[in-house]
Order: C-alpha cells, then sequence, then structure tokens
C-alpha cells in the first residue's frame, strides 16, 4: 500500500484516480485498515486535501466514505473535527453525503453542535462558514429534529447572522428558517 502514495503528487489524474483506487480496494481487508490506524492522520489529510480534478474528488470522497463506515468508533470520534474541518474546506454535495455517513455513525447531535462552535463559524474563511452552515442545514433536513438541541443551534447561528459578508447571513438565516420550522408546533386546520 505504501507504493500508491508514490503516484499521489503526480500532475496526470488518472495516476491519482489509479492511486485512490487502489488505496479503497486495499482498505477493504481488515488486516490492512488494522494497519494504516497508526497513520490514520496522514491518510485523512491527503483523502480530504483538495483536488482539481472532479472525478479523483469523487473518488476520495467515496474513500472516506468507505472508511468512516468501517473505522472503530473511538478513532472516529478523536477524528471527526479533522474531517469535519477537511469536508468544510471542500464544500458542495461531496461533501454533505460525506457527513451524513459521518451523522450516521456518530450523534448527529454531537457533529452539529461541532460545526456550530466558536472554531468553525468564527474561521477567518468565509467560504469555510459558509460551508459549515450548508453542512448544518442539510443535517436539520435529514434527521429527526429530536436528534438535535435546537436551542444551542439557534443561539449559535444568530451569531453567524451578523456576518459582515451576505453569504454568510443567508445561510444563517437559511438555518434558523429551518429550526423555526422545525421546532414550531404543528397546526391543523380543522
Amino acid at each position: 500500500m505504501a507504493s500508491v502514495f508514490v503516484y499521489m503528487p503526480y500532475t496526470d489524474w488518472r495516476l491519482r484516480a489509479n492511486a485512490i483506487c487502489s488505496i479503497e480496494e486495499a482498505l477493504k481487508q481488515s488486516d490492512n485498515l488494522l494497519k494504516i490506524l497508526p497513520c490514520l492522520d496522514t491518510l485523512l489529510r491527503t483523502l480530504l486535501s483538495s483536488e482539481r480534478n472532479m472525478e479523483v474528488a469523487e473518488d476520495k470522497r467515496r474513500v472516506i466514505t468507505n472508511l468512516i463506515s468501517r473505522l472503530p468508533l473511538d478513532n472516529l470520534e478523536d477524528r471527526t473535527v479533522q474531517i469535519l474541518t477537511g469536508l468544510c474546506r471542500q464544500g458542495g454535495p461531496g461533501s454533505n453525503r460525506v457527513s451524513k455517513a459521518l451523522m450516521q455513525r456518530l450523534p448527529p447531535a454531537v457533529i452539529v453542535l461541532k460545526l456550530t462552535s466558536d472554531e468553525f463559524l468564527h474561521a477567518k474563511s468565509s467560504r469555510f462558514r459558509e460551508n459549515a452552515l450548508q453542512m448544518v442545514m442539510y443535517a436539520l433536513m435529514t434527521f429527526p429534529s429530536t436528534c438535535f438541541d435546537t436551542t444551542t443551534c439557534v443561539t449559535q447561528v444568530t451569531y453567524a447572522a451578523l456576518d459582515r459578508k451576505k453569504r454568510i447571513r443567508q445561510a444563517a438565516l437559511a438555518v434558523i428558517a429551518i429550526l423555526g420550522q422545525v421546532t414550531s408546533p404543528k397546526w391543523y386546520w380543522t
């Protein structure tokens, strides 16, 4: 498996795609998964790094989703912030799919609380903050409202609504609107 990492820095995207597919095949075996645990940080950093080619980026997301589904829970909990940070840097629907896989293994409330923490909502990059709020929206619309501490979410996201960037304010207001729909009592007309 170590020989696969030789092809990762090449400029030819086909070599990088083949290397990612080789990593995926190698990680399907449980003994290889156990061998990779000591250097899991490096593997996650490689899989979460930015990628210009869409096919290679999709391959990386597929590998990390499979890795999330097979990692022991204690290792996954230790690497949650690293995974979420990488996903917020990338953004987009692929990151939402990976975060959904993460929320299926760990409690969604824990993930949403981390995404609405100061570390994420006060990050230097406005794109990073917007992607964090997008993942919160996705989680709120995907999982039942009983999974979340809505009071804490509203408090944290309200501060994001005061951001100087328009995109962040709009994303924060969208999250607040979703939280309002989730927490409002149901009225039925008779």
